[in-house]
């Protein structure tokens, strides 16, 4: 795992399931949310650091591509990597996994920094920081 690849886990629960038994599609959103909210505690900062700064990522464009379906009681390994980063925009990488190493789905979201005002914003240093801290 390189250094600016960050992991966490999750379980399925039994209500994130639709008809066919398996974990909805949607779901798969909220499971990519944990992750960046937990890549961003493992750099040492906190959705509340937006808040204090002023500036606050929004995802512009999320891309899925579904590989193998989850079902209950699976143990998904979500591996998050900021992919780029650029002056008001960033790119992070997603991977889930199976706890057997089958892959689940792929996927790349982008985002963009926005100031209180609700225009786009220069990237926080902080959060460059942060990232190049743990990608040495």
């Amino acid at each position: 795992m390189s250094k600016n690849t960050f992991e966490t886990s999750v379980i399925v629960r039994s209500y994130e399931l639709d008809s066919y038994g398996h974990v909805n599609n949607a779901v798969y959103l909220n499971y990519l949310e944990a992750a960046r909210s937990d890549m961003l505690r493992q750099v040492g900062m906190s959705f509340n650091d937006f808040k204090k700064i002023g500036a606050f990522p929004v995802v512009v464009e999320a891309n899925v591509r579904y590989r193998s379906p989850s079902f209950a009681d699976d143990v998904l390994i979500i591996k998050t990597t900021m992919a780029e980063v650029r002056r008001a925009t960033c790119l992070m990488d997603f991977e889930v996994h199976k706890k057997d190493g089958t892959l689940v789905l792929t996927a790349q979201m982008e985002f963009l920094f926005m100031g209180n005002n609700g225009r786009p914003t220069r990237m926080p240093d902080v959060f460059k920081e942060s990232f190049s801290k743990n990608n040495k």
